[in-house]
């Protein structure tokens, strides 16, 4: 005889939404808002943020995001839970940098990420005065 046993799978799924607004600063840092939804139909517990920037493909110190709040214990399906990431810039060299965002979830355990680029231009070549510029969002979403 055979014995069949019926699991019943349940979607799960987390949406980095980024950037919204952008603030700039007199100094070399942008403050940005962001959000994590829960996209999914099942409680996620666990979730860490973290996050990278690479410049020509290598990672880079120029450029350091700080997000803060770097942990949720709990986001229930439906939910959505703000942010606001520090983008803090100490160089010289302008040009276009990739940022990652990554949300690692412990319970059910799958990770998704948001990339995002920011340039950075001086205003002008004499002064060191520097502005912090988004041009494009981009927000990976793994559908399973």
């Amino acid at each position: 005889s055979r014995s069949s046993s019926r699991t019943e799978l349940k979607h799960f799924s987390l949406k980095l939404i980024i950037p919204k607004d952008v603030i700039i600063s007199e100094e070399n840092y942008i403050e940005i808002p962001f959000s994590i939804q829960n996209t999914g139909q099942i409680d996620l517990r666990g979730i860490s943020l973290s996050s990278f920037v690479r410049f020509n493909d290598q990672f880079s110190d120029d450029i350091k995001i700080s997000l803060g709040d770097n942990y949720i214990p709990e986001l229930k399906f439906g939910q959505s839970e703000d942010f606001v990431m520090k983008i803090i810039a100490n160089t010289q060299r302008s040009g276009r940098y990739k940022a990652t965002i990554l949300a690692n979830v412990t319970s059910p355990k799958f990770s998704d990420w948001g990339d995002f680029f920011i340039d950075l231009r001086k205003v002008n070549e004499s002064e060191a005065e520097q502005i912090l510029i988004f041009t494009e969002k981009f927000v990976a979403e793994n559908p399973e």
